[in-house]
Protein backbone atom coordinates (compact mmCIF):
# COMPACT_ATOMS: atom_id res chain seq x y z
CA UNK A 1 0.00 0.00 0.00
CA UNK A 2 0.96 3.84 -0.38
CA UNK A 3 4.25 4.67 1.63
CA UNK A 4 3.48 7.68 3.53
CA UNK A 5 6.87 8.85 5.81
CA UNK A 6 10.61 8.19 5.31
CA UNK A 7 13.64 8.99 7.06
CA UNK A 8 17.19 9.34 6.21
CA UNK A 9 19.44 8.36 9.01
CA UNK A 10 23.10 10.64 9.21
CA UNK A 11 24.87 7.64 10.63
CA UNK A 12 24.25 4.97 8.72
CA UNK A 13 23.55 4.00 4.69
CA UNK A 14 19.71 3.69 5.80
CA UNK A 15 16.62 4.47 4.55
CA UNK A 16 13.10 4.14 6.93
CA UNK A 17 10.03 4.09 4.86
CA UNK A 18 6.31 3.86 6.72
CA UNK A 19 3.41 2.50 4.55
CA UNK A 20 -0.33 2.19 5.21
CA UNK A 21 0.00 -1.43 5.09
CA UNK A 22 1.14 -0.93 8.58
CA UNK A 23 4.88 -2.05 8.33
CA UNK A 24 7.96 0.09 8.75
CA UNK A 25 11.04 -0.92 6.53
CA UNK A 26 14.85 -0.37 6.80
CA UNK A 27 16.54 -0.19 2.97
CA UNK A 28 20.11 -0.55 2.97
CA UNK A 29 21.20 2.39 0.08
CA UNK A 30 24.39 0.83 -0.73
CA UNK A 31 22.58 -2.28 -1.96
CA UNK A 32 20.26 -0.58 -3.91
CA UNK A 33 21.95 -2.64 -7.09
CA UNK A 34 21.94 -6.01 -5.07
CA UNK A 35 19.75 -8.51 -7.09
CA UNK A 36 18.21 -9.60 -3.43
CA UNK A 37 17.52 -5.96 -3.20
CA UNK A 38 17.88 -3.09 -0.57
CA UNK A 39 15.28 -3.81 2.26
CA UNK A 40 17.52 -5.80 5.14
CA UNK A 41 14.52 -5.70 7.43
CA UNK A 42 11.10 -4.90 8.72
CA UNK A 43 9.85 -3.66 11.99
CA UNK A 44 6.02 -4.72 13.01
CA UNK A 45 3.94 -3.63 15.55
CA UNK A 46 1.48 -0.84 14.28
CA UNK A 47 -2.13 -2.02 13.89
CA UNK A 48 -2.95 1.55 11.73
CA UNK A 49 -1.48 3.02 8.24
CA UNK A 50 1.83 4.86 9.42
CA UNK A 51 1.84 8.44 8.53
CA UNK A 52 5.01 9.45 10.36
CA UNK A 53 8.73 8.84 11.82
CA UNK A 54 11.70 10.32 13.07
CA UNK A 55 15.07 9.17 13.89
CA UNK A 56 16.92 10.58 16.74
CA UNK A 57 19.64 12.55 16.05
CA UNK A 58 22.34 10.63 18.37
CA UNK A 59 20.84 7.64 19.48
CA UNK A 60 20.20 4.07 17.47
CA UNK A 61 16.23 5.04 18.19
CA UNK A 62 13.15 5.25 15.48
CA UNK A 63 10.06 6.88 15.77
CA UNK A 64 6.89 6.18 14.43
CA UNK A 65 3.31 7.19 14.73
CA UNK A 66 -0.08 7.14 12.57
CA UNK A 67 -3.59 5.89 12.71
CA UNK A 68 -3.60 3.89 15.30
CA UNK A 69 -2.34 7.00 17.62
CA UNK A 70 0.27 5.88 19.16
CA UNK A 71 4.08 6.73 19.33
CA UNK A 72 6.34 3.36 18.67
CA UNK A 73 9.98 3.18 19.46
CA UNK A 74 12.01 0.85 17.70
CA UNK A 75 15.83 -0.03 18.23
CA UNK A 76 17.27 -0.12 15.45
CA UNK A 77 19.02 -2.95 15.69
CA UNK A 78 16.75 -5.50 17.29
CA UNK A 79 13.35 -4.34 15.37
CA UNK A 80 11.53 -4.75 18.18
CA UNK A 81 10.16 -1.66 20.07
CA UNK A 82 11.47 -0.87 23.36
CA UNK A 83 8.59 1.77 24.19
CA UNK A 84 5.09 2.41 22.97
CA UNK A 85 4.06 6.56 24.24
CA UNK A 86 0.64 6.82 24.04
CA UNK A 87 -2.09 9.91 24.76
CA UNK A 88 -3.06 11.02 21.59
CA UNK A 89 -6.93 10.10 20.45
CA UNK A 90 -6.70 10.38 17.01
CA UNK A 91 -3.96 9.78 14.13
CA UNK A 92 -0.77 11.40 14.63
CA UNK A 93 0.58 13.45 11.83
CA UNK A 94 3.98 14.35 12.93
CA UNK A 95 6.56 12.99 14.20
CA UNK A 96 10.35 15.36 15.45
CA UNK A 97 12.98 14.39 17.27
CA UNK A 98 15.75 16.11 19.02
CA UNK A 99 19.09 15.76 21.21
CA UNK A 100 17.48 18.04 24.13
CA UNK A 101 14.59 17.67 25.83
CA UNK A 102 11.70 17.11 24.97
CA UNK A 103 13.48 14.67 22.73
CA UNK A 104 10.28 13.80 21.41
CA UNK A 105 7.04 16.21 20.17
CA UNK A 106 4.45 14.97 18.43
CA UNK A 107 1.26 16.57 16.57
CA UNK A 108 -1.82 14.71 15.76
CA UNK A 109 -5.17 14.94 14.04
CA UNK A 110 -6.92 15.12 17.63
CA UNK A 111 -5.81 19.19 17.77
CA UNK A 112 -2.87 18.67 20.09
CA UNK A 113 1.04 18.80 20.38
CA UNK A 114 2.34 16.26 22.92
CA UNK A 115 6.11 17.07 24.36
CA UNK A 116 7.40 13.51 25.72
CA UNK A 117 9.43 12.43 28.89
CA UNK A 118 11.22 9.58 26.93
CA UNK A 119 12.85 8.27 30.29
CA UNK A 120 9.43 8.38 32.27
CA UNK A 121 7.88 7.22 28.75
CA UNK A 122 4.83 9.56 29.51
CA UNK A 123 3.62 13.05 28.37
CA UNK A 124 5.50 15.86 29.96
CA UNK A 125 2.81 18.62 28.47
CA UNK A 126 -0.05 18.66 25.87
CA UNK A 127 -0.61 21.86 24.29
CA UNK A 128 -4.01 22.75 23.26
CA UNK A 129 -4.69 25.66 21.33
CA UNK A 130 -5.25 24.50 18.22
CA UNK A 131 -9.20 24.05 17.49
CA UNK A 132 -8.59 22.34 14.01
CA UNK A 133 -6.67 18.88 13.27
CA UNK A 134 -2.56 19.46 13.04
CA UNK A 135 -1.45 18.36 9.70
CA UNK A 136 2.37 19.35 10.12
CA UNK A 137 4.64 20.36 12.84
CA UNK A 138 8.27 21.36 11.98
CA UNK A 139 11.24 21.94 14.31
CA UNK A 140 13.45 25.08 13.63
CA UNK A 141 16.92 23.64 12.95
CA UNK A 142 19.41 26.24 14.99
CA UNK A 143 17.06 27.60 17.44
CA UNK A 144 14.59 25.76 20.14
CA UNK A 145 11.36 26.68 18.46
CA UNK A 146 8.87 25.05 16.48
CA UNK A 147 5.60 26.03 14.05
CA UNK A 148 2.56 23.97 13.50
CA UNK A 149 -0.28 24.13 11.21
CA UNK A 150 -4.16 23.20 11.70
CA UNK A 151 -6.59 22.63 9.00
CA UNK A 152 -8.30 25.98 9.55
CA UNK A 153 -4.82 27.69 7.72
CA UNK A 154 -3.48 28.98 11.54
CA UNK A 155 -0.05 28.35 12.31
CA UNK A 156 1.06 29.04 15.12
CA UNK A 157 5.00 29.39 16.75
CA UNK A 158 6.10 27.72 19.92
CA UNK A 159 8.96 27.78 22.18
CA UNK A 160 10.91 24.74 23.59
CA UNK A 161 11.03 23.08 26.35
CA UNK A 162 8.03 24.75 27.59
CA UNK A 163 5.80 25.26 24.63
CA UNK A 164 4.66 28.51 25.15
CA UNK A 165 3.16 30.39 22.25
CA UNK A 166 5.42 32.77 20.81
CA UNK A 167 3.01 34.05 17.63
CA UNK A 168 0.21 33.41 15.71
CA UNK A 169 -0.46 34.08 12.07
CA UNK A 170 -1.28 32.85 8.65
CA UNK A 171 -4.67 33.53 7.28
CA UNK A 172 -7.69 31.51 9.01
CA UNK A 173 -10.20 29.86 6.73
CA UNK A 174 -12.48 27.45 7.67
CA UNK A 175 -11.31 24.02 4.90
CA UNK A 176 -7.85 25.86 4.34
CA UNK A 177 -5.83 22.89 5.04
CA UNK A 178 -2.31 23.17 5.48
CA UNK A 179 -0.62 19.87 4.65
CA UNK A 180 3.39 20.31 4.95
CA UNK A 181 5.34 23.26 6.50
CA UNK A 182 9.52 23.24 5.86
CA UNK A 183 11.50 25.78 7.22
CA UNK A 184 14.99 28.25 5.20
CA UNK A 185 17.48 28.52 7.85
CA UNK A 186 19.25 30.63 5.93
CA UNK A 187 16.52 33.40 5.20
CA UNK A 188 14.24 32.40 8.48
CA UNK A 189 11.51 31.53 6.11
CA UNK A 190 8.69 29.55 6.64
CA UNK A 191 7.21 27.92 4.02
CA UNK A 192 3.30 26.32 3.94
CA UNK A 193 1.89 23.86 1.76
CA UNK A 194 -1.67 23.60 1.32
CA UNK A 195 -4.48 20.92 0.57
CA UNK A 196 -5.86 23.17 -2.78
CA UNK A 197 -2.06 23.51 -4.45
CA UNK A 198 -1.70 26.88 -2.53
CA UNK A 199 1.57 27.97 -1.20
CA UNK A 200 2.74 30.88 0.79
CA UNK A 201 5.79 32.05 2.74
CA UNK A 202 6.36 33.45 5.85
CA UNK A 203 8.92 35.61 7.88
CA UNK A 204 9.63 33.25 10.29
CA UNK A 205 10.42 35.78 12.82
CA UNK A 206 7.70 38.34 12.32
CA UNK A 207 5.23 35.79 11.10
CA UNK A 208 4.46 38.61 7.98
CA UNK A 209 3.14 36.73 5.22
CA UNK A 210 5.91 37.61 2.29
CA UNK A 211 4.36 36.22 -0.95
CA UNK A 212 1.38 34.02 -1.57
CA UNK A 213 1.47 31.23 -4.65
CA UNK A 214 -0.32 28.76 -6.50
CA UNK A 215 1.23 25.42 -7.72
CA UNK A 216 0.53 24.73 -11.72
CA UNK A 217 -1.06 21.06 -11.87
CA UNK A 218 0.90 19.13 -14.74
CA UNK A 219 -0.57 18.76 -17.89
CA UNK A 220 -3.45 16.20 -17.47
CA UNK A 221 -3.92 17.43 -14.09
CA UNK A 222 -7.25 19.78 -13.27
CA UNK A 223 -5.36 20.32 -9.27
CA UNK A 224 -2.22 19.44 -7.23
CA UNK A 225 -2.32 19.50 -3.72
CA UNK A 226 1.39 19.85 -1.56
CA UNK A 227 1.48 17.07 0.65
CA UNK A 228 5.11 17.28 1.17
CA UNK A 229 7.97 20.17 0.90
CA UNK A 230 11.64 20.85 2.04
CA UNK A 231 14.46 23.26 1.38
CA UNK A 232 17.70 21.83 -0.13
CA UNK A 233 20.79 22.18 2.09
CA UNK A 234 21.68 25.28 0.76
CA UNK A 235 18.63 27.10 0.88
CA UNK A 236 18.29 28.19 -2.44
CA UNK A 237 15.34 25.80 -3.67
CA UNK A 238 12.44 24.32 -2.36
CA UNK A 239 11.36 20.90 -2.63
CA UNK A 240 7.26 19.67 -3.23
CA UNK A 241 6.05 16.36 -3.84
CA UNK A 242 2.84 16.97 -4.82
CA UNK A 243 -1.11 15.30 -6.10
CA UNK A 244 -0.43 15.27 -9.21
CA UNK A 245 2.55 12.97 -9.42
CA UNK A 246 5.03 15.43 -9.72
CA UNK A 247 8.00 17.04 -7.46
CA UNK A 248 8.72 20.51 -8.43
CA UNK A 249 11.96 22.60 -7.80
CA UNK A 250 10.99 26.36 -6.73
CA UNK A 251 13.85 29.13 -6.88
CA UNK A 252 14.01 32.67 -5.83
CA UNK A 253 12.06 34.57 -8.47
CA UNK A 254 14.40 36.49 -10.56
CA UNK A 255 13.59 40.85 -10.25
Amino acid sequence: MAVRAMAISSKYPYLFSGSEDKTVRCWDLERSNSPSGAQIRDYHGHVGGIYSMALHPELDLLFTGGKDAVVRVWDLRSRSDIMVLTGHRSDISSVVAQTSDPQVITSSMDGTIRLWDLRKQSTALTITQHTKSIRSMVLHPQEMTMCSGDTNGNLKQWLLPGGQLLNEFGNPDDGKIINTLSINPATNVLFAGYDDGKVEFYDYIEGNLLQSDSTAPVTGSNESAIYASTFDMSGLRLITCEGDKSIKVWGEKVK
